[in-house]
């Protein structure tokens, strides 16, 4: 059955995902010199030849030997089904996109370097195209559920170097050699197969961000597992999240039945994670060995033939980092862009606004084209410094929440020497007052079951009066009458929520928290 690499998601197409890095380990040279975290791109496969410094050029095959067999050694129960040595399913959220990459075994050097490769071969020094359709912006808050199957790893069966290439080194003929068979040849590969649900979380305010990264950072289990079979549910987690920002799915695949891709395709569009669910659970259902993928590539050295190469990992790391800041400047580029094609749909800005934001892409561009130069200069010219590239990190950056570090103040009220209401102020900055159209502030009782948040106060009015973008928002609490408890303790265990509606009509949520009173500062009596 052939393999297939999948990614679907809002912009749809295919993408192959994989490692992180090339990462120089101490193995036994009969195994591994390199552990090289697999691209479906790469032409590097189990027995074929790759030069490490650039591993996105083919090269010829100079092994005699290549045959393979399974390392049967690995397999836990001999009787499981399809050669299956393990089975891992969990899911978390997370706000470090390094950490997304790792789990979905991603390389970033690889696609760097592949997108130099690309504006080289084209006889041009322009500016460094990376595909982006997996990432697109940052989110703020990301949940990932990954499902695997591990069939263990396949090696070669004493590797041997054809005469013609042997004779090569040994007549001191390196550099023609690594020119035809590059420096290492793979020599184990660990194989696999996966799904999994990446919900990007936008416009979630701090709050709730670390709430949810308390409660359910570190593996939370929303899947059941019976023997080799899947059984998914959701625990809810991923629904109280939705309710504070704006949610997008994406469905990643590798190493499934083919005929199931468009199955995850329509899942990918549907934006609904009980859909989703149901679709990893049938994308993994019937794999085996022999649709299987590589998931890491170990790379022995031609050093064991004899070869005279030095190994260094300096350009792999320096592209890694090339990526990442690269994406950080497409983040930033992407955000001032939308924020910018709102006001201008809305008809309700400036041009001294308008102006600020053009000149900050202006900005980044030039910023980014800088960056692109030093990748260039490294894959072309082994030039690689790794702190020109903390130096070209973006001066600017963009969120996607409109409100800025909004704060609840509340005083006591008295009539008399009797305590009347408490007065509460929300205050805070609009990070752009012209792309908001309305403010609503939402009390929830969490002293009381079964009664809906109440809703306090809305301002409909112009946000841009105010020069520096600040506002405030007021309102009067008293006591409740279907409550036991004193007013002060009431408003001490309520939750204050914000709304935010823009001008293109979309919402964002943002948790206010509970209102600080002091005893001392707040008694019943004067």
């Amino acid at each position: 059955m052939p393999k297939t690499t999948l990614f679907s998601g809002s912009k749809g197409g295919l993408f192959g995902l994989s490692a992180l890095l090339l990462a120089t380990v101490k193995a036994s040279p009969l195994l591994a010199d390199i552990v090289f975290n697999y691209d479906p791109g790469s032409p590097a496969s189990i027995g074929r030849s790759v030069d490490y410094r650039n591993p996105t050029q083919t090269k010829l095959d100079c092994l005699e030997n290549q045959n393979w067999g399974w390392v049967e050694t690995e397999t836990t129960d001999p009787n499981a089904v399809g050669g299956v040595v393990s089975v891992q399913v969990n899911g978390e959220y997370t706000d470090d996109y390094r950490e997304i990459y790792r789990k979905l075994n991603f390389n970033a050097s690889f696609k760097a370097s592949a997108a130099i490769s690309e504006v080289m071969s084209a006889g041009s020094d322009g500016s460094l195209k990376i595909n982006y359709d997996y990432t697109g912006k940052f989110s703020d808050l990301s949940y990932v559920l990954v499902a695997s199957y591990d069939f263990g790893s396949r090696r070669l069966n004493r590797p041997t170097l054809r005469p013609e290439y042997q004779s090569l080194i040994n007549n001191g003929n390196h550099d023609e050699f690594i020119a035809r068979c590059g420096t290492h040849y793979v020599a184990r590969e660990e194989m696999w197969a996966y799904a999994a649900i990446v919900v990007d979380i936008d416009r979630l305010d701090e709050t709730v961000k670390r709430h949810l990264l308390a409660n359910y950072g570190s593996e939370t289990k929303i899947v059941e597992l019976a023997s080799a079979e899947l059984k998914l549910g959701v625990d809810g987690a991923y629904n109280n999240a939705r309710k504070y920002g704006v949610a997008t799915l994406r469905f990643h695949a590798n190493g499934g039945d083919p005929t199931k891709a468009s199955e995850l395709a329509e899942v990918a569009q549907s934006n609904n994670l009980a859909k989703a669910l149901s679709g990893m659970k049938v994308y993994m259902s019937g794999i085996s060995r022999s649709t299987s993928v590589p998931k890491r590539a170990y790379l022995a050295s031609f050093s064991n033939f004899g070869l005279d190469i030095e190994e260094d990992t300096t350009r792999d790391r320096f592209l890694e980092a090339a990526y990442f800041t690269s994406l950080k400047y497409q983040s930033a580029l992407e955000a001032a862009n939308a924020r910018l094609a709102t006001l201008e749909a809305a008809q309700r800005s400036g041009l001294d606004l308008n102006s600020i934001y053009e000149r900050d892409i202006i900005k980044l561009n030039n910023q980014k084209a800088a960056l692109d130069e030093l990748t260039v200069v490294c894959v072309r010219d082994g030039a690689c410094d790794l702190s020109a590239i903390r130096d070209a990190a973006p001066l600017i950056s963009y969120r996607t929440t409109l409100l800025r570090e909004p704060i609840l103040e509340a005083s006591c009220q008295y009539e008399g020497a009797d305590l009347a209401r408490v007065a509460v102020r929300v205050l805070g900055t609009l990070v752009d007052p012209n792309a908001a159209q309305e403010l609503a502030v939402y009390r929830i009782l969490e002293y009381t079951t079964g009664r809906a948040p109440e809703e306090l106060s809305i301002r409909r009015t112009r946000f841009n009066a105010d020069p520096h973008n600040r506002f405030q928002v007021g309102f009067e609490l008293n006591d409740d009458p279907y409550s036991e408890l004193i007013l002060v303790d009431e408003v001490r265990r309520s939750r204050f929520e914000m709304s935010v509606r823009l001008v293109d009509g979309s919402l964002e949520w943002y948790n206010l928290g509970y209102p600080s009173i002091r005893e001392d500062n707040c008694p019943l009596k004067l």
